[in-house]
């Protein structure tokens, strides 16, 4: 089971779980943008950039490269059109600022055992 939860909610996400007698292992993942990102940029935040837009829905690569190629700037522009900034293709200081508010959200892997 996949599920969006902000970060706070861990321990009450947990302890709802175990007060229904359900044994769960959660593992969580933050994303984290600091560099200016640009068309042809690789590496760990290209690949963390383009984890968090498939999971917000943007990116539809089949995998996820950690280059920034035409997938990667396509589901840029869709996020920054979706959030009313303009669509340049670029992780700028306003979109970055918008990804660093997501940010706070983290992927739980909910999985019983």
């Amino acid at each position: 089971m996949l599920c969006i939860f902000f970060l706070k909610e861990e321990e009450s996400l947990w302890r709802y779980f175990f007060r229904e007698g359900t044994n769960i292992k959660i593992s969580a993942e933050k994303y984290v943008f600091t560099a200016y990102l640009q068309p042809g940029s690789k590496g760990k935040e290209v690949r963390n950039l383009q984890n968090l837009l498939k999971n917000l829905g943007y990116f539809n690569y089949p995998s996820l490269t950690g280059y920034w190629g035409s997938a990667t700037s396509k589901a840029v522009k869709d996020f920054q059109k979706a959030y009313g900034l303009e669509p340049v293709s670029v992780i700028g200081p306003k979109t970055r600022a918008k990804l660093k508010e997501l940010s706070n959200w983290i992927k739980f892997n909910i999985a019983k055992y």
